[in-house]
């Protein structure tokens, strides 16, 4: 399983390097602000290679891991980094991540479509998954026929959103007629 942080930038949580690294950094170059791990969504996603340039976030968190050494040829370089990627052979990982209910507010359900973006319209730059003078919820519903595993996913959610609220519905209820029998 792995969790996607699809928070704009300046929100995402970032691991530090391991304090021996950052020591040695430091010491080779006292200024240097190169603390944090590579960032799957931040970093390793936008610097993919050209040949992955049309596929989602989505599918690179599920089928790819990163690598530090060459040691095979299947082995992809980011760009800008010293890391590869290497496709998985068998299962891909499952991709999490925070859920947001739409329902709640207008600006949930914004929230919820630029995650829903982010996670399935390829892009290099936070910039891109969003159409000029457009919300996120009108750019979903512009690019919804052109992303099929985005509409998919979209309806598998609002699917599994319906069948909880009836769950709830369906609780209150038992809970109101067990209270009215005593």
């Amino acid at each position: 399983m792995r969790f996607a942080d699809l928070e704009p930038a300046h929100k995402a949580k970032r691991v530090l390097k391991p304090a021996t690294e950052i020591n040695q950094l430091l010491q080779s170059n006292p200024d240097s602000q190169d603390i944090f791990l590579p960032h799957w969504v931040l970093d390793i996603y936008p610097a993919r290679p050209d040949e992955m340039e049309d596929m989602s976030l989505h599918e690179l968190l599920s089928w790819y891991e990163r690598h530090r050494a060459v040691t095979q040829k299947e082995l992809l370089q980011l760009k800008g980094f010293g890391l590869y990627l290497r496709r998985r052979t068998v299962k891909p990982y499952i991709v999490t991540h925070k859920l947001i209910n739409p329902q709640k507010s207008e600006e949930n359900k914004e929230r919820y479509f630029y995650q829903l973006l982010k996670l399935f319209k390829p892009w290099r730059s936070e910039l891109e998954f969003s159409l000029s003078d457009r919300t996120f919820s009108e750019t979903f519903a512009a690019e919804i026929s052109r992303l099929p595993e985005m509409a998919a996913y979209h309806d598998r959610n609002v699917q599994a959103e319906e069948q909880e609220e009836q769950m709830e519905n369906d609780v209150r209820v038992c809970k109101q007629n067990t209270n009215s029998t005593r």
